[in-house]
């Protein structure tokens, strides 16, 4: 009687196990209905490595829409990561192609603002694509290895401006100067202002993706949108921007010095951070001439007849901040009597405070200078908000938009605009700003080993 019982029971077991197995089998490309999506999904398998292809949902495909009939792309979503990143393939005249596309730095439901980041599968292309309520402001794309920043400027309509293409401009620290790279960007008209949505970017600025979404989920499928006209070429304006500066200090060596006051219970110290706004008494300039402006920070340590002033701020390297808006190598230059249009003084702090501002300035003067995205006035802010003291709260900077739309982030003007905003608020800070001015910054007291 039990042998009866377990021969059965055995054999429900290996039909429950080989039918599990066979619900388990891998999931193929060969597997799709769709004849494009088999073609797409052996593209991408060949195309990448074993772990980024198993790494897809490939069950959960989406397809990318010309028109009602016209598929032009699929998307394959990465397991996990909520939509926010995948593998698209699209429909070129030469044949497939294909990028890997991070949208989780993109805000998609509400204002449009953020970065979209593609990169092809094989490595050679990558782009960075920023946006502002909607509108591409700025493409950092990289092809075998070489470089190129886009900047795009609007019209008061919202159109793009015109181009400058490659230029050569000479600066403080090149005799021969430096050639511009060409900026171009090529673009569509329509009837939807909105670029955000466009095919464009998600395959690193083909123009042979010129269509925009017209759904309310941008990430699952596309609608044509070329009623405008068909593509063109839509390219910016941009003026070289020049930074001049004097030779590089050492910073270490200049904060050594504040070790020649003596530390006790009579020491006292104190930190102001100034503004050089570009044109003086309008804060809403960006750009002057080639000017952007410039902040910069002074720290002092006293004890009765012994002070000590270092006053310093951050710059490119080269001396010349280009067009490219790209990552460049910083310095740190000796800003003593530097001009001055706007200030905030701490008048007093604990040597721990102090302390916390020497060691903010020493590590962030290592970051990489990025007109945009950390210039001279993000890295003298950063000092200011290293320490808290009774009375002071944190400068928040608001980005600076110009009047065509674009948003240059952190700027001395923006800097100069949150002190007149704290100064006539009336606050605890508003005795320590001074605004409207045309002056001279601190001091410097060298360098000590």
């Amino acid at each position: 009687m039990k042998k009866f019982v377990l021969l059965p029971l055995i054999a429900l077991v290996l039909v429950t196990y080989f039918a599990c197995t066979k619900n388990e089998a891998p999931f193929t490309p060969e597997s799709f209905k769709d004849p494009f999506v088999s073609e797409a999904a052996n593209f991408v398998k060949g195309q990448v490595s074993t772990s980024e292809f198993e790494s897809l949902d490939l069950q959960g495909y989406s397809l990318m829409k010309k028109n009602e009939k016209e598929v032009i792309g699929v998307r394959f979503n990465v397991k996990g990561k909520d939509g926010k990143q995948f593998a698209v393939v699209g429909k070129t005249a030469s044949g497939l192609t294909g990028n890997w596309v991070d949208v989780s730095e993109l805000d998609a439901n509400a204002s449009k603002n953020g970065t979209l980041a593609t990169r092809s599968f094989s490595g050679d292309k990558r782009s960075n694509v920023s946006f502002t309520e909607g509108r591409v402001t700025k493409v950092n794309s990289t092809v075998n290895g070489k470089s190129k920043t886009t900047v795009l400027r609007y019209g008061p309509n919202g159109e793009r401006l015109k181009t400058s293409t490659g230029a050569r401009i000479s600066g403080p620290d090149s005799e021969e100067g430096i050639w511009l790279p060409e900026v171009t960007v090529y673009g569509y008209y329509n009837n939807y202002s909105v670029s955000y949505f466009s095919l464009f970017y998600y395959f690193n600025q083909s123009p042979s993706y010129t269509y925009t979404y017209q759904t309310t989920d941008p990430y699952i499928y596309g609608y044509g949108g070329g009623g405008g006209g068909g593509s063109s070429t839509a390219v910016v304006e941009l003026a070289p921007v020049e930074i001049l500066s004097g030779p590089s200090v050492d910073l270490n060596k200049r904060i050594n010095c504040f070790g020649n006051v003596p530390t006790n219970a009579s020491t006292t110290y104190s930190m102001t951070v100034y503004t050089d706004i570009p044109e003086d008494g309008n804060p809403s300039t960006v750009l002057y001439g080639t000017n952007p402006g410039h902040a910069f920070v002074t720290l002092t340590k006293t004890n009765g007849s012994t002070t000590v002033s270092q006053t310093f701020g951050f710059y490119p390297a080269n001396g010349l901040k280009s067009i490219t808006f790209d990552n460049v190598t910083s310095k740190i230059v000796n800003d003593a009597s530097h001009e001055y249009n706007a200030k905030i003084t701490i008048p007093s702090m604990t040597e721990a405070q102090f302390n916390n501002a020497t060691s903010t300035a020493l590590t962030k003067s290592g970051n990489s200078y990025d007109l945009n995205d950390y210039n001279c006035t993000d890295y003298a802010v950063d000092i200011f908000n290293s320490v808290s003291v009774p009375g002071f709260s944190p400068l928040s900077i608001p980005d600076h938009v110009a009047p065509a739309g674009v948003n240059y982030k952190t700027t001395p003007g923006g800097l100069y605009k949150a002190l007149n905003q704290l100064k006539t608020a009336g606050g605890s800070m508003a005795p320590y700003i001074t605004v409207g001015v045309d002056a001279n910054g601190g001091a410097s007291g060298g360098e000590c080993n």
